[in-house]
């Protein structure tokens, strides 16, 4: 393998991978890399909460993407679209002391679609409720990729793993790549590829759409990385390792959403100055989930990831529960997935953690079935906790859009 490796150094890289069989492939990946498992102090990762650290972003993605064509050049030196305004995205940066040289968008299913749904299928990945995210814009400061590359950016993948995880409410990520680029996706990351999703021109080069199952992500990193040395560990350092330069939002409740952008601030910036919400039909969506236009609804719906188990009631009634995650939630009713079919007509109870010191006991019965979308319930009962719970939702969902 070392002689191997070091012709790989003689001759052309990526005339050589290409021929050679993906287990070679997958080796040569998993044994060049080094992953930083100390960190100076003077690095922080974290998501951007306001906007000023967005516009730092954004002025890093242009910086690489408007020499490469991938952006047009504007005036204020900034590449955004229009997902990066949406409360349903979340941009992570890096900091070298008090500058950001690293960042990372992770865009989340919403009634715009996802950016690369322009070109690429992925719909069946929502199957049964699930949500997708799409990871864009990954950039690291021209001056940090070749001494301190991998410092900034695995630490970036491994926020990006955790918040995903834990915090964003997602089940599958998704990636529009360049060719070249897909031994360090699928090699590394366990990326696979979605079936003919190769294109000629996707911002203005060859690329394929890969998935990662978040789901079966854990077992596949265990098995693949468990026996390594420390600097090819990555389930060690995705999972195991607490980098105390990275930060994650607090949250009372499981909720999934981290709004940085105000309606005011995507009217001055994203319309007036970038110019990139020119259509008029982008603009009302993007406005409406800023301002979360179901707020104006009696029982108004929020965003959540919550997990519980489902019993059923009555002459039907099981001892035996299911795992249930509710993906919104509203005073009268919710949605929710579950990987096996229920009953109609049938009422179930469902105990909710709806926050690490507050637990919820409701019944509810089927109101909906979509394969897509997953199981609309309404609410038949509630106990206390239910309505505290959405009575601080409404309450903090309602501040942030003030």
């Amino acid at each position: 393998m070392k002689r191997l490796i070091g012709k790989l150094k003689r001759v052309g890289k990526r005339a050589l991978m290409k021929a050679l069989p993906r287990f070679v492939v997958n080796e040569i990946v998993r044994r060049s890399v080094e992953l930083p498992f100390e960190l100076s102090s003077e690095f922080k990762f974290k998501i951007a909460d306001n906007p000023h650290e967005l516009e730092q972003a954004f002025r890093l993605v242009y910086e690489s993407y408007e020499p490469l064509g991938y952006c047009a050049s504007n005036e204020f030196k900034m590449r955004a679209t229009v997902h990066h305004a949406l409360p349903t995205t979340t941009t992570l940066v890096a900091f070298y002391r008090d500058e950001i040289v690293g960042t990372l968008t992770i865009v989340r299913d919403c009634r715009l679609g996802l950016p690369l749904e322009n070109v690429f299928d992925v719909s069946e990945l929502r199957t049964g409720g699930h949500r997708v995210a799409e990871i864009t814009s990954l950039v690291i400061r021209e001056d940090f990729r070749r001494k301190n590359g991998g410092r900034i950016l695995f630490p970036l993948l491994k926020l990006m793993y955790e918040y995903s995880t834990a915090y964003f409410g997602v089940r599958s990520l998704v990636v529009a790549i360049e060719p070249k680029d897909d031994a360090f996706y699928r090699s590394l990351l366990l990326f696979d590829k979605i079936s003919d999703s190769r294109v000629r021109d996707y911002l203005g080069a060859p690329a394929i759409c890969l998935q990662l199952d978040l789901k079966k992500a854990l077992n596949a990193y265990q098995a693949v990385y468990t026996k390594r040395i420390d600097h090819q560990n990555l389930f060690k350092f995705f999972v195991d390792l607490q980098l105390p330069q990275i930060s994650l939002p607090p949250r009372e409740y499981y909720t999934i959403n981290d709004p940085v952008v105000s309606m005011d601030y995507f009217r001055k910036t994203f319309v007036e100055r970038l110019n990139v919400a020119n259509q008029s039909r982008d603009r009302r969506r993007v406005e409406a989930c800023i301002s979360n236009d179901s707020l104006r609804r009696n029982h108004p719906r929020v965003d959540v990831e919550i997990s519980g188990l489902l019993r059923t009631m009555g002459e039907s009634a099981t001892p035996e529960a299911m795992a249930i995650t509710l993906k919104d939630v509203s005073r009268s009713g919710f949605r929710a997935a579950i990987e096996k079919p229920l009953l109609p007509e049938t009422i179930y109870e469902i105990e909710i953690q709806v926050s690490k010191n507050l637990r919820s006991r409701i019944r509810a019965e089927i109101v909906w079935i979509n394969v897509n979308n997953g199981i609309g319930f309404a609410i038949t009962e509630a106990d206390k906790p239910w309505d505290q719970f959405i009575n601080d939702l409404y309450r903090s969902s309602r501040s942030a859009t003030a």
